[in-house]
């Protein structure tokens, strides 16, 4: 089970090789920098042991189930590559399934919910990271899905997560 140590090379790498978006170097970067303070600094983290890095591609309201048996959720960058009008929505859910209206009201299993900015060309992918501090204890699961703000589902591949976890 990888030590905070042990995932810096498979977040670095991962987040390295599949976020190519030329928008997003300096936020990638930053949150890259921010889960390792975050995980070499706060004690309850630099002892754990567990952590797991995964890329959610193609997120969409059938929600990805990323663990269905996590047990914490630390972090997630999100890779936005539209430029509709209209704004969508990323939930993370403590759920082994889920599906996810964006019209709808959240869940009482949503942990997180966030509205990523429209980009300004589309196909030129932005990103979003968040790091939770203290991490949210899960107790079913890990998903992740989107939908529009008013409904409208995100296209294909417009979306993608990569989520840290243990």
């Amino acid at each position: 089970m990888p030590s905070p140590s042990a995932i810096f090379p498979v977040l670095e790498g991962l987040v390295g090789t599949t976020a190519t978006g030329s928008a997003g170097g300096q936020e990638i970067g930053a949150w890259v920098r921010m889960c390792k303070v975050a995980l070499t600094e706060i004690q309850a983290f630099r002892d754990a042991t567990g952590f797991l890095f995964v890329l959610a591609d193609d997120v969409d309201q059938t929600a990805n189930v990323i663990d269905a048996a996590g047990t914490f959720f630390n972090a997630i960058l999100i890779e936005q590559d539209a430029s509709d009008a209209e704004r969508d929505w990323v939930v993370v859910t403590d759920a082994d399934s889920n599906t996810f209206d964006g019209t709808a009201a959240l869940d009482n299993d949503d942990i997180l919910a966030y509205q990523p900015a429209a980009t300004a060309t589309n196909d030129t992918p932005e990103y979003a990271g968040i790091v939770v501090v203290p991490q949210i204890v899960l107790g079913t699961g890990l998903s992740v899905g989107a939908d529009g703000r008013d409904g409208a589902d995100p296209a294909a591949d417009d979306i993608r997560c990569w989520i840290l976890y243990r």
